[in-house]
């Protein structure tokens, strides 16, 4: 019986290959982005001698305009690109699981001041928000960890909400009431556990959406600034080179592809296992 518990347990938490290959992908490169920070060479130094070189064995994405090695830069950027998006989906994931979750739980006025400070937000379409609020507090990494923060909590909060209302009719919540336990306890020991796994799992969706826009910002000046490298900084500076020189601007974006597929496959079997 027990072994039969344990196979079914490990049944249910089995992932599909796609995702492993994703996750091994991910850390590979964030490892390979980190150890050349500390040991590689530096991916801002110029050699005019070297510059516009097409993709070859000794530059596999070729060079840019200033001799300096593509797949070199977007490595570096890797790891810049990777925490700011995720600091951009955690954030705004955090504020919207604790924000849903007490005003489904707690509801009346509560509920309906969060649900249209939601409203208000969602109004506006979230990129033009975020990139008002960029304007407004100025070009840098800083701008848009806040404006993520204050644009995308929406939807977690109104994913959470709708879970937290259908988890209050279930009977552990009357028992732990029954028990004696406060509401906050309640909340924070038995809903939100219970809740959480629904804001994770479009959290990893969410990243992709996260990285699009940090990139997006990038592209237009407004995102992390120079000396750092970015990867939509990285395709801005290649634009001008496009129609001759299509490598500069080829690498950072096989990049943002590359991550963006690793992410859904991720996020797919996130689904998968939540749903069993």
């Amino acid at each position: 019986m027990t072994a039969a518990i344990a196979t079914a347990r490990s049944q249910r938490i089995r992932l599909p290959l796609s995702a492993i290959i994703a996750g091994a992908f991910l850390v590979i490169l964030l490892a390979t982005s980190i150890g050349l920070a500390f040991w590689g060479p530096d991916p801002n130094a110029y050699d005019l001698t070297e510059k516009f070189q097409p993709p070859s064995l000794e530059h596999l994405l070729g060079t840019d305009q200033f001799g300096r090695d593509v797949l070199l830069r977007v490595l570096s950027a890797a790891k810049l690109d990777l925490l700011l998006a995720a600091l951009g989906t955690v954030i705004p994931a955090v504020i919207g699981t604790v924000l849903g979750a007490v005003a489904g739980y707690r509801g009346g006025a509560l509920d309906s001041s969060v649900m249209r400070i939601a409203d208000i937000i969602q109004a506006f379409p979230q990129y033009i928000l975020l990139v008002a609020l960029t304007l407004m507090l100025g070009a840098g990494w800083q701008a848009f960890i806040v404006g993520a923060a204050i644009a995308a909590w929406v939807t977690y909060a109104r994913l959470v909400r709708g879970v937290v209302l259908q988890l209050k009719k279930h009977e552990f919540i009357e028992s732990a009431r029954a028990g004696g336990l406060s509401g906050t306890r309640v909340l924070f020991r038995h809903v939100i556990p219970n809740a959480v796994p629904q804001a994770v799992t479009f959290a990893a969706s969410d990243f992709v959406l996260a990285l699009a826009f940090l990139c997006s910002l990038g592209y237009l000046g407004l995102g992390v600034q120079p000396p750092s490298i970015e990867w939509g900084q990285m395709i801005a500076e290649g634009q001008s080179f496009l129609q001759i020189y299509w490598w500069i601007a080829l690498g950072p974006g096989l990049a943002i592809l590359a991550v963006g597929i690793s992410m859904r496959a991720i996020a797919t079997a996130a689904e998968g296992v939540l749903a069993k």
